[in-house]
């Protein structure tokens, strides 16, 4: 069995690393399998002496009809059994180009759990209700939004986890937050929390990542005259300096799939104070003691987030996290991935 992973490229972000760790950890169990991408981005070192099969095409506007027809001809020369695609714009690709290579099977990899009604979202799941022979979510609500919507092969794999231990606070300095800019994520609303927090305890705050809402997030930083409490810097690949240094770290995204940042902190000891999503209680347990309403208002929140940052984390309150982290090895998702990918290749005949 040939298996083409494709993602549009490796800018940084979770589902990029993640598919960095699934791309080693299928080739260490021996499958054939090739991680093909039209750009490095931040991750262009980890790709470059990454252990697996790779190839770029090239290419640089994801629009351009030019490049759905290179990677259309790049499938038929290659032949693969299955085409594994990350991203919406890597499943638009993978679904647009099901002409060139119709014996062969697709297999999406589902990131999120709900998506909103624009158009590249709807292209993107009409072509996987049409097209797609399986899809692997790595979120319980992920897993269902498909179960609601077709009837080919799901399933429910977790992320891979990568380290372990606690790490050395550095006198902690701020709370963090660290993802894309983006609507997901919540990211005004945060900032009205890391407001509030400034000016009832001049506690600082800091955003890691870039995103459309960066420049309007800077502004208001600005307006709000709280640049020397609140600060935005560019994404880095490795956030293990900034863990260290933080009070909690925040995420109160509206919605998710497996946030990476936050197993990241789990595995580290790090406290999260987290919004009250259905991805975070999957992942965290329904007695975790920090949650946020994340449509709530942000005075009461931050008042709320005042008394978790002097309530201490025990060891108990990441239990049940580490029931779910124990299967998470790269080796048991490899495994997991590949017995899902052969069942579709076999038994899958649409």
């Amino acid at each position: 069995m040939k298996v083409i992973i494709f993602i549009p490229g490796f800018h940084g972000g979770g589902a990029e690393r993640q598919c960095l760790y699934l791309s080693e950890g299928l080739t260490k169990l021996g499958a054939n399998v090739i991680t093909s991408f039209f750009y490095l981005g931040d991750y262009e070192e980890m790709v470059n002496t990454a252990d697996f099969k790779k190839y770029q095409l090239k290419g640089k506007r994801f629009a351009s009809p030019i490049n759905i027809l290179k990677f259309g001809l790049y499938l038929r020369r290659e032949k693969p059994d299955i085409v594994f695609s990350w991203l919406p714009v890597g499943d638009i690709y993978a679904g647009l180009t099901r002409l060139f290579i119709p014996a062969s099977k697709w297999v999406v990899a589902e990131r999120n759990s709900t998506y909103s009604d624009i158009p590249v979202n709807n292209v993107r799941n009409y072509l996987i209700r049409k097209y797609a022979h399986g899809i692997v979510a790595n979120s319980p609500k992920g897993l269902k939004f498909w179960q609601d919507r077709t009837d080919v092969h799901t399933a429910f794999i977790s992320n891979i986890v990568k380290g372990q231990g606690q790490i050395q606070k550095k006198n902690p300095k701020y709370l963090l937050f660290a993802g894309r800019l983006e609507d997901q994520k919540n990211i005004f609303f945060t900032f009205e929390i890391f407001k509030h927090l400034a000016r009832q305890a001049d506690i600082k705050s800091l955003f890691i990542g870039n995103g459309i809402h960066k420049v309007k997030l800077q502004g208001l930083i600005e307006k709000e005259n709280l640049s020397h409490l609140i600060s935005i810097i560019e994404f880095k690949k490795d956030i293990s300096k900034y863990y260290a240094e933080s009070i909690a770290f925040i995420n109160l995204s509206l919605f998710e799939g497996t946030p990476n940042t936050i197993i990241e902190n789990v595995v580290l000891k790090n406290k999260v104070i987290v919004s009250n999503i259905a991805e975070h209680y999957d992942f965290l347990g329904e007695d975790y003691p920090f949650f946020v309403d994340n449509e709530g208002d942000p005075l009461i929140e931050s008042k709320k987030i005042m008394k978790y940052l002097k309530r201490p984390l025990t060891e108990e309150d990441y239990d049940f996290a580490n029931q779910k982290i124990k299967t998470m090895s790269a080796n048991d998702v490899a495994k997991q991935y590949e017995v899902f990918l052969e069942k579709v290749y076999h038994e899958n005949s649409n």
